[in-house]
């Protein structure tokens, strides 16, 4: 802790200001507008156990970007993770790390040397170590990075935690199976490389979260959508325990059914059969991981916007993932840590980043699809039905669902629901749409990536709350203090949410209850989860 140095810095803005540029017109004259000013700041040094760190100050935050936590995982494609060379030289950590190559991101660097993280932390001295906030990021697990300026941990550092972001592989680079790599790594974990990579950042953070100020012993980690997914699976993982204390799920796909690495569920093709049609489809046929690691990374991720087929998931291995979140929650099996976890009031807004047509996502209800749409009776047309469906399906049920068996288990188990819409959106959408309350939360919204954006009070005042919030819940495993309005424990009998909204915080018993009970009931994956424990259980006794 003593090693920070540096007095507060200037703003991003303010420094493209005095240049006589925006930051719309430095992108246009080629200029790299974030990098340009971290350069020009005040400097602070930290030393990890690979190396010295120098990162910068910018309006009463350290920040450090790109530290290395892995070694290149280009000559090590489809292998986990090693921890990184050490270093001689400071490291120069103004400049993020470059991301997972991915589909539609060439404005950003990329390249399959992508294990870096990021760290924040306020300037202000502190004589105890300092809560540690893991961020991972969404994005169905082939697209962004912990770099997105959503992100930014400036926010969460000055309300008194480190916030660390992580970078990870992702589509087939991240997670992907085939036998040829099976057999090669015998007895080792295979297949979920960027579940690999988020553990390895971890152990990083026990190892290194110190030089920073930070307490190894109180990690929590937390992530939107496909990262939520991330954080379920590692409370869920026998490989995760003991590196984390708390977990925050926000919107997390809580009832996917990931397929396994040698056979499925419902009997179709396995992981590794993906993977050889996969393989046979770029010339590579056999047993070769050789080829494999020699194909053209944009040839291995293809472009899963339009093609199914090359949309990544998850796997159930064996050994890292055992099982999937919902039959593990089902279980009592997951980590016994306090568990917070919510979901949007519009998270159907999803859809339009996919072409599935609305009648498939009806249709996989099979003979329960006419009660499921009698649910939404409210909703004009096909899309809108499917659209509702979906975000409720997908993401508000199973969170109430996790939270219920996380509650079960005796944690301490807290559900929200967030339904704030900014003025500018208003009358525009259904709800919040999905991802809305991170800009919001992490007080990011008036990046340049959103030029029109005016900045509200209420909308300072809700990501004030929801800050506060997280960060007690870092803290102490729970959210309340701070004169908010009290958040209580989440329980089936009462079913008391937090609700985010346009009239401020509020506590809401019953959400839904009579809709979101009818929709676990006809949904084709819960009954799936607690049959199988069941039977099992019935075997055992």
């Amino acid at each position: 802790m003593d090693e920070f140095q540096g007095s507060r810095g200037w703003s991003r803005r303010d420094v493209l200001k005095n240049a006589g540029l925006c930051a719309g017109a430095a992108a246009t004259l080629g200029l790299s507008p974030v990098a340009w000013s971290a350069h020009s700041l005040p400097s602070t040094t930290a030393t990890t156990r690979a190396g010295k760190v120098r990162g910068f100050v910018n309006q009463g935050v350290h920040t450090f970007r790109g530290i290395r936590y892995g070694a290149d995982t280009g000559p090590r494609r489809f292998m986990p993770p090693l921890a990184p060379e050490p270093w001689k030289k400071v490291l120069d950590a103004a400049e993020y790390g470059a991301a997972s190559p991915q589909t539609g991101k060439e404005e950003e660097p990329a390249s399959e040397d992508c294990l870096f993280l990021n760290v924040w932390r306020s300037v202000e001295k502190s004589q105890t170590p300092l809560p540690v906030m893991v961020w991972f990021h969404g994005g169905s697990f082939i697209s962004d990075s912990g770099a997105n300026t959503d992100y930014d941990g400036a926010a969460f550092a000055r309300a008194g935690v480190i916030l660390v972001t992580v970078n990870y592989r992702l589509g087939r680079l991240g997670f992907f199976a085939h036998p040829a790599l099976t057999a090669e790594q015998s007895g080792a974990p295979v297949a979920n490389y960027g579940l690999m990579d988020a553990m390895a950042s971890l152990e990083w953070v026990k190892r290194n979260i110190q030089a920073f100020g930070g307490d190894p012993a109180n990690v929590t980690i937390f992530g939107q959508s496909s990262g939520a997914a991330l954080v379920n699976l590692l409370m869920a993982s026998p490989s995760a325990q003991g590196l984390f204390q708390r977990a925050i799920a926000q919107s997390a796909p809580g009832f996917r059914q990931w397929p396994t690495l040698q056979a499925t569920l419902k009997g179709g093709p396995s992981a590794e059969d993906q993977g050889k049609a996969f393989a046979v489809s770029v010339g590579v046929s056999g047993d070769d991981a050789a080829a494999l690691r020699a194909l053209p990374a944009e040839k291995v991720i293809g472009n899963p916007w339009t093609d199914k087929e090359a949309r990544a998931t998850p796997i159930i291995d064996g050994k890292i993932v055992v099982e999937g979140e919902a039959m593990a929650f089902a279980a009592g099996h997951q980590a016994k840590v306090p568990y917070l976890t919510g979901a949007n009031s519009y998270e159907g807004s999803v859809l339009r980043y996919f072409n599935d047509p609305p009648a498939d996502i009806i249709n996989e209800f099979g003979k329960n699809k006419d009660r499921v749409i009698a649910l939404y009776q409210w909703r004009d047309n096909q899309t809108a039905v499917a659209t509702a469906l979906y975000g409720d399906n997908v993401y508000v049920m199973p969170a109430r669902y996790l939270a219920r068996k996380a509650a079960d288990a005796g944690q301490p188990s807290y559900l929200y629901h967030f339904a704030f819409v900014q003025r500018e959106l208003q009358g525009k959408a259904y709800g919040a749409a999905h991802g809305a309350e991170i800009c919001i939360m992490f007080e990011t919204c008036e990046q340049s990536e959103r030029p029109t954006y005016v900045p509200r009070m209420t909308d300072k005042r809700m990501g004030t709350a929801m800050r506060t919030y997280w960060v007690n819940f870092a803290r102490t495993g729970d959210p309340n203090g701070n004169n908010l309005v009290a958040w209580p424990a989440y329980k089936a009998a009462s079913d008391e949410i937090m609700w985010f909204s346009n009239s401020g915080t509020l506590v809401m018993p019953y959400y839904q209850r009579e809709r979101l009970d009818a929709l676990e009931a006809a949904s084709p994956y819960t009954p799936f989860a607690a049959t199988t424990h069941e039977k099992k259980k019935k075997k055992k006794g």
